[in-house]
């Protein structure tokens, strides 16, 4: 069986929004629990996910319609790089 890989650097939006109804798209910079995360797909785990800089063995959380809920957008990483979790 021949694997397939998505290109998932142009932003996909993939139905959730934050709490202002604002839509996320992959690569969206959001403030989620306090933390700053990237908005990416993990293939690992074949979800999208709300990644922050790597703590206690846990660095992202599915990105349920629930926790998009609690996520406030903040920028990008295409227009805001610096913003990027580290």
């Amino acid at each position: 069986m021949k694997k397939v890989r998505l290109n998932l650097n142009v932003p996909t939006f993939f139905g959730a929004k934050d709490t202002n109804g604002r839509e996320l798209y992959t690569g969206d910079i959001v403030e989620y629990e306090g933390r700053v995360c990237e908005i990416k797909f993990e293939p690992d785990c074949g979800a999208f996910v709300v990644e922050w800089a790597w703590s206690k063995n846990q660095h992202y959380a599915v990105l349920t319609c629930d926790v998009a809920c609690e996520c406030t957008w903040m920028g990008d990483i295409h227009a805001n790089p610096e913003m990027r979790p580290r």
